[in-house]
Formats: structure tokens, sequence, C-alpha cells
């Protein structure tokens, strides 16, 4: 606030106060009591003083609020705004999607199958290779099972339990999205849950949080 604004916001009140019956009572004991010139220069000069600052503070006061009032409509324009169920469904598929891509990705490498002919020795060496290349596999596969139930199962059960009050069908999602057998299942869930989201119209919103 500039001085001139100030002084301006304080002149608006202090003119308020000093036409308030605050004076007139004073007059009136002062005749009452029969105070003396300067002890009545004294009051009024004191009550003057009194009434100056609380001008300052109600100019303060009203700066304050409009600072307040700013500050609330700025973080009302900042503030993200709830996603609809659409994103919300959109959203953990993509997320689905993308952690079973990386996931497969640094899979190990499953063996194909060839036909060998050799040394038995060395088909042996090759057959315990392949072994614990399956071995590794299947593990890795296991992960990626639990990972998934840790971080997505739960949101997934969320969805199907929302989808009815869309006026959508959850029996795909109700046998595989919680429970997913394999790779194959949990992406089969991600594309589910995009198909999904395509189906829900955008003004189509329920209160409760999907995820």
């Amino acid at each position: 606030m500039s001085l001139l604004r100030f002084l301006d916001a304080v002149r608006k009140h202090l003119w308020a106060l000093m036409s308030c019956a605050a004076f007139t009572l004073l007059g009136m004991w002062i005749l009452y009591a029969n105070k003396s010139n300067g002890w009545a220069f004294q009051a009024t000069l004191a009550l003057a003083g009194f009434c100056l600052f609380w001008a300052c503070f109600l100019a303060w006061r009203d700066k304050e609020k409009e600072v307040q009032q700013l500050k609330a409509e700025l973080e009302a324009k900042v503030r993200p705004s709830k996603p609809s169920p659409k994103e919300e469904i959109r959203t953990l598929a993509v997320s689905i999607l993308d952690f079973l891509y990386e996931r497969t990705q640094n899979a190990p490498p499953v063996p194909g199958w060839q036909p060998f002919f050799g040394d038995t020795q060395e088909m042996l060496k090759q057959s315990s290779k392949a072994s614990e290349q399956i071995t590794a596999s299947m593990r890795y596969e296991s992960e990626t099972l639990e990972i998934y139930k840790y971080r997505y199962s739960h949101h997934v059960a969320e969805v199907i339990k929302s989808l009815p009050s869309l006026g959508l069908s959850a029996d795909f999602l109700e046998k595989s999205g919680s429970t997913p057998f394999s790779s194959g299942a949990v992406k089969a869930v991600g594309d589910h849950l995009l198909q999904v989201a395509d189906l829900i119209q955008e003004t189509n919103r329920v209160d409760t949080k999907i995820i």
C-alpha cells in the first residue's frame, strides 16, 4: 500500500471516528465534573490520538482482508481440479501398461526350443542353462504379478465398485483385475480399463474418488 492510499484509508476511518459520540460524551463529562481547560485539552488530545491509532488499525485490517481474499482466489485458481472418473481410470490404465512394458523390457531371456545334435555332455549343459533361464523367467513373472498386486489391485477393485454407478459392467475386471494369473492378463486389464474410460462421458461424474 502506497503512503497516499494509506493516508486516504486512514482519513475515511478517522472522519467517522471523530464524528462519533465519544467527543460529545467527553464534553458532557468535562462540564459535569467541572474539569479545567488544561485537563479538557489533554483529554481531547488523548481521545483524538486514540481515534488516530484506531483508524490506522482499521485501514490495515481492511487491506489485510483484501490480501487474504486475493490469496484465497489465487489458491482456488491454481489448485488442481478433481479429475473425472474417465481421467482417473485412463491414468490407472496407462500406469499399468507402462509398468508392464518396463518389466517386459527388463525380463530375462526365455530359451526357445532348438533341436540339438552332438555330444551328450554339451546337450546336458545346454539343457541345464535353459532350465536356469526358465526358472529365472518364472521367478521374474511371479515378481511382476506381486508388484502389480501391491501397486494396482486395490485401485482396480475401486474401479470395479464404481462402474455400476456409471452404468457400466465390470464382469471382465471382476474375473481378472484383482488377481491376474500372468503378464498377459495384466495387459488385458490395462487394455480393458482403457476401453472402459472411452465409454465414460466427461460429464458423467461421481462424488467419490475412484483412485
